[in-house]
């Protein structure tokens, strides 16, 4: 007999087998249980109780299993993470390794300089300090390279370590026979037109023809992309590249994977290769073959250390090279471009958060395009204003110019003339791995020989609507003659035979930087070039533009924003001219007294009305319509046909000897960028257009007076007068609003209403007072008293707790970094308690949210924080406590929290910088230079990166001894505050009386005590009030204009004063107030400047800075930029 049970919970079905009788089902009713007894099954209660017990264990059981299930899980977690940091350290570890390896293996090849020396108090050492913390203090490097972190506006101005430098005392230039022989040769000519005739150009893919049949029918939009576009480039749609196709989809099509082993042993057991190829991996004038390998969640290289092409490459330069053994996860990549390559279509650049970019070239159009299809769908990333997809990231330059925003931005003004010049050349496909399609910028000005540059006088500038070629009209008449006259059938006629961008020519410019100096040195046999062909005088250079027939150079980038590059700081020797003048630092035009002047006046000239209103015609020139076609053949403009991109089918050559000779070409004579339009680039709007008022002077500063209840003096004022969505998606109350923090430890959320602000700049303020007292009872004021300040229930939440560790009497100017408002005016980060630790509480509610300790090991004693990394919302909080330690920790605004590597954790910083011997006083960070600026109270400055390398060492005896020279008693300097530009300086203020404006990458460039800046006050009458000026003059509060050119100091007279920051020149004295200023600020909008005085009040003004511009200041009538002081009431 058979016994069946189910569903205990309902019935009890009992079933038995015989031989010959049917099955029978038996319900456990009332009527049934006799006829249950007698087969010898228990009663109901046994059956309860089993039911009772099963479900019971089950229950247990499901208990245990989640519980196992959610250990394992966690274990898992933990091990997956500590897997990924293992890999992660292991991968530094291991290029570090292959660095030192290449760096110990190479530095054998170069000889002994023994430039070696200890530091100094002479004031010429000035900027060279520490570089790295592997070296003691006394013994420093000499040599540095240049970086390729890039800013926003994607300049690369950091310098580095650079433990290979040399001063190349072996390169200096032989002169053979006593003649100098020059770059080209008769046979190097006559081998160029046996190059050309082998290759045969199509009279219909000429830099003539084939785009001036294509002006008239590419006049309308395109789409991204466009599948009725002639562009030699394939469209989405015709290849593989569609947005359907997944990795999955794709990965059993790539049989390499399977037949290669080296690389997928250093990737995770868990990682599967789903792609893999061979490429060149392009870097200063290298071209590196290796293996690029491609997982579901990173991005991969390593090359070839022992093929034959790579061990035949130099090995000097090769240790520059920093991505030979590189690994990146894909949410590292940020953007992605299509490239050429030798002008085929076989090349990626990849840009990397980390703020550099890789070029990888392909062997083929299809291999780039596959090799797209696997990697993150980012496309040209969320700068330029276009969707992020695949489609964007193969789209032809010509169609990511026209969908995107940025000529509407520079047509009004929201973005600078280089910002733009830039835009053009990324997306026209130049790069700073590419040496012979390096970014190209304009000569600006044509006066390199007057004592004093006007940039207000059209005479000062070169003309725009001209190519640099034909601004010499005899030279200009020369060049159409040769063009007119052209009898070689074997090529097309141009004007010139060279280029305005080679990679020659890159390089001579920055022959003073490495690793530009050993790619030079490669390119010339390692040997220096003759002297009177270096770049050793901007104005003979810029002569010489006008005169040669075989120089029609323009400048790049660097001319605009590295001073280093005129500067011989490695002691290079590169010869004497034939006019017995050495080469050594470049030879400065005499209206700049130094490299960073020249640098900042060029930016002026190039952000100036006269340079606006002409650029779109150069833009024309070198990107637009007169590229090529009748139009470049009007306007003097035709170049080399191998210069021009699908000039050349190479799949129609055959011979590898003339493929090679081809591209070696092309590489010599450079290449045009990628045609942006086809018809003239519109113009930029003017100032008066934009601003119609923007010329009015201000006769009335004072905009309004707050009188806080408590009185007590604000320790610290942060304006954050952008609307909160800026930063995060959620609204909030909170959006633009001014922040106080009082001596008292309270806090205040002062609305500001941009309504009223906007108001009161659209006219006059003093007729805007006037009419407010007009119409309304109680004027239109932007700023509103926090109420929670004016009752005892409101006080409750404004107050920062009991455990500061410094009491009200020691929160003075000297301790006035404790405080930090986020951004979005939802937080403030507050330092200076007892049990080491940092606080976040929130603004509206004053709740604390977050408590965060286990950085450092004593009190910390001031903070800062960092811009928004790239707009988003992280940005980076930088701690300094009585321990020496910098801390950089990481927060995010959507959370409102200093971030934590694991959940439930504890924070932990990002990074620590070391270096510090005394406690912190002061730090600035920016996370878009990559530099943290900090300040110890023994004097020293350290330079680091946010990453945590330590770049320099600036020793306050040098300032010590420029500041006192004379005096017998020398005061020990204490830094207080430090500020960066993104401009690329820092200005330092030391004991409330000194300033020091430094470059970047640490160099003094100009220090000046409070007493020879601000004006003679004896003159000053005392306020009414009693309150005496004291001839003793304290700087309490500092800040800096957003363009970096202006600082406002705040005085415990009462003054606030404009200077200039590069040359602490004073601009304005703004009326005295009734109380020392403790704090100020300016709105983002750069148009107000709140003060915090001692007394409690809140003072606005109103500021110009259009007013001090030095091309503006001649519009401005009767300006008076030293009025005689009122007292604000």
């Amino acid at each position: 007999m058979d016994i069946h049970l189910c569903n205990w919970s309902e019935t009890i079905q009992v079933s038995w087998s015989r031989s010959a009788c049917e099955l029978k089902p038996l319900s456990l009713d009332q009527d049934s249980w006799t006829g249950a007894s007698d087969l010898g099954i228990p009663d109901c209660s046994y059956f309860d109780l089993k039911i009772e017990s099963h479900a019971k264990f089950e229950e247990l059981c499901g208990q245990a299993l989640a519980e196992h299930r959610e250990e394992d899980r966690m274990c898992s977690q933990l091990m997956r993470q500590s897997h990924m940091d293992g890999e992660e350290l292991v991968q530094q570890l291991f290029y570090k390794l292959e660095r030192k390896k290449r760096i110990l293996k190479y530095r054998s090849l170069l000889p002994n300089d023994g430039l070696t020396t200890k530091t100094t108090a002479d004031p010429s050492n000035i900027g060279k300090c520490q570089s790295s913390g592997s070296f003691d203090y006394e013994e420093r490097p000499e040599f540095f390279r240049l970086d390729s972190w890039e800013d926003d506006s994607r300049r690369r101005r950091r310098l580095v370590p650079n433990p290979i430098g040399s001063s190349h005392l072996d390169s200096l230039y032989q002169c053979l026979n006593g003649t100098t022989s020059p770059r080209g040769s008769k046979n190097e000519a006559q081998k160029l037109k046996e190059v050309i005739r082998a290759a045969k150009p199509d009279p219909e893919n000429t830099s003539l023809s084939s785009h001036e049949d294509s002006n008239q029918a590419k006049n309308g939009d395109e789409e991204i992309p466009s599948p009725a576009c002639s562009s030699p480039r394939p469209s989405i749609e015709s290849a593989s590249l569609s947005e359907g196709n997944t990795i999955e989809e794709s990965a059993h099509k790539n049989a390499i994977v399977a037949s290669y082993v080296g690389y997928s042993n250093r990737l995770p057991d868990d990682t599967p290769v789903v792609y893999s190829t061979d490429c060149h991996l392009i870097s200063t004038g290298l071209r590196v073959l290796g293996y690029l390998t491609i997982t579901r969640a990173e991005l991969c290289f390593d090359w070839y250390e022992e093929h034959s092409d790579n061990k035949a490459l130099d090995p000097k330069l090769l240790a520059y090279v920093e991505h030979l053994h590189a690994r990146w996860a894909f949410p590292e990549i940020r953007a992605i471009f299509t490239r050429r390559h030798l002008h085929r279509l076989t090349a990626l650049e990849i840009f990397m958060s980390t703020r550099n970019a890789v070029l990888l070239a392909f062997s083929s159009t299809e291999v780039m395009q596959e090799t797209l299809r696997f990697l993150p769908a980012v496309g040209i990333g969320m700068k330029y204003n276009i969707a992020q997809s695949r489609k964007s990231s193969v789209a032809t330059p010509r169609q990511l110019f026209q969908h995107s925003a940025m000529t509407h931005k520079w047509q009004q003004r929201e973005m600078s003339n280089f910002d733009y010049l830039m835009y053009l050349n990324t997306i026209a496909g130049r790069s700073y791995n590419d040496l012979n399609q390096y970014p190209i910028f304009p000569w600006v000005l044509s006066d390199y020989s007057s004592q004093k540059l006007d940039l207000a006088s059209m005479a000062s500038y070169r003309d725009l609507s001209k190519p640099i070629g034909a601004l010499n009209e005899k030279r200009k008449q020369f060049f159409d003659r040769r063009f007119q006259e052209w009898d070689d059938d074997s090529q097309q006629p141009f004007h010139y035979g060279t280029h305005y961008s080679t990679a020659a020519f890159v390089l001579s410019y920055l022959i003073r930087l490495e690793p530009f100096t050993t790619a030079f040195l490669n390119l010339q046999s390692g040997k220096f070039d003759n002297p009177n062909r270096l770049f050793h005088s901007v104005a003979r250079t810029w002569d010489n533009c006008q005169i040669s027939s075989s120089d029609v150079k323009e400048l790049i980038p660097e001319f605009f924003y590295l001073p280093e590059m005129f500067r011989n700081d490695n002691r290079y020797q590169m010869g004497v001219t034939d006019d017995q003048i050495r080469v050594d630092d470049v030879v400065l035009p005499p209206w700049a007294s130094t490299p960073e002047e020249f640098v900042t006046l060029h930016r002026q000239a190039l952000e100036s009305e006269f340079v606006s209103c002409q650029l779109h015609h150069w833009i024309d020139l070198i990107f637009g319509y007169k590229q090529r076609g009748v139009e470049a053949v009007k306007a003097t403009n035709v170049f080399c046909y191998l210069t021009y991109e699908d000039s050349i089918d190479f799949s129609k050559i055959t011979d590898p000897t003339i493929q090679e000779a081809l591209k070696n070409q092309i590489q010599c004579f450079g290449q045009t960028p990628s045609q942006l339009l086809t018809t003239p680039h519109p113009p930029r709007n003017s100032n008066l257009h934009i601003s119609p008022q923007m010329f009015r002077p201000l006769k009335r500063e004072l905009c309004m007076v707050l009188k806080c209840p408590s009185n007590s003096p604000l320790v610290h004022l942060e304006c954050n007068t952008l609307p909160t969505n800026r930063f995060t998606n959620s609204q909030s109350s909170l959006s633009s609003s001014i922040v106080t923090v009082s001596q008292n430890l309270l806090f205040g959320l002062h609305r500001w209403s941009l309504v009223v602000a906007s108001m009161m700049q659209a006219q006059n303020p003093e007729e805007k007072a006037n009419s407010d007292h007009q119409n309304h009872d109680t004027p239109l004021l932007p700023l509103t008293l926090d109420q929670n300040l004016t009752n005892t229930t409101g006080l409750a939440k404004r107050f920062l707790g009991d455990a500061f560790a410094l009491d009200e009497q020691r929160l003075g100017p000297e301790d006035a970094c404790h405080f930090v408002v986020s951004p979005d005016n939802r937080s403030l980060l507050v330092c200076g308690y007892l049990d080491n630790s940092v606080r976040v509480y929130s603004l509206e509610t004053g709740r604390l949210l977050q408590i965060v300790r286990g950085g450092h090991s004593a009190p910390v004693c001031c903070l800062t924080r960092s811009e928004c990394s790239g707009g988003g919302a992280n940005f980076y909080l930088a701690t300094g406590g009585r321990d020496s330690l910098v801390m950089l920790w990481p927060f995010d605004l959507n959370a409102q929290l200093v971030l934590s590597e694991f959940t439930n954790e504890p924070p932990v910083p990002h990074a620590i910088l070391e270096g510090h011997v005394s406690y912190i006083t002061c730090i600035a960070v920016s996370t878009e230079l990559g530099i943290v600026f900090s300040g110890a109270a023994d004097g020293v400055l350290l330079l680091h990166t946010i990453r945590g390398d330590l770049l320099r060492r600036l020793d306050v005896l040098v300032l010590r001894e420029l500041a006192y020279r004379g005096c017998e008693e020398k005061e020990q300097l204490r830094p207080q505050r430090l500020l960066y530009s993104r401009e690329g300086h820092a200005v330092a203020l030391f004991s409330r009386h000194l300033l020091a404006v430094y470059t970047l990458n640490g160099r003094l460039l100009r220090c000046a005590s409070v007493s020879n800046i601000i004006p003679n006050l004896e003159m000053v009458s005392e306020a009414g009030d009693g309150f005496a000026i004291s001839k003793e003059v304290k700087i309490n509060s500092l800040a800096m204009s957003r363009c970096g050119f202006y600082l406002i100091c705040g005085d415990s007279n009462g003054f606030a004063w404009c200077i200039r920051s590069l040359t602490f020149e004073r601009m304005h004295l703004f009326p005295r107030c009734i109380a020392p200023i403790r704090s100020l600020d300016l709105t983002n909008d750069q148009k107000y400047l709140v003060l915090g005085l001692e007394s409690g009040a809140i003072v606005v003004l109103h500021i110009d800075f259009n007013q001090w511009h030095p091309e503006y200041q001649k519009r401005y009538k009767s300006l008076d930029s030293h009025p005689a002081p009122d007292t604000v009431q």
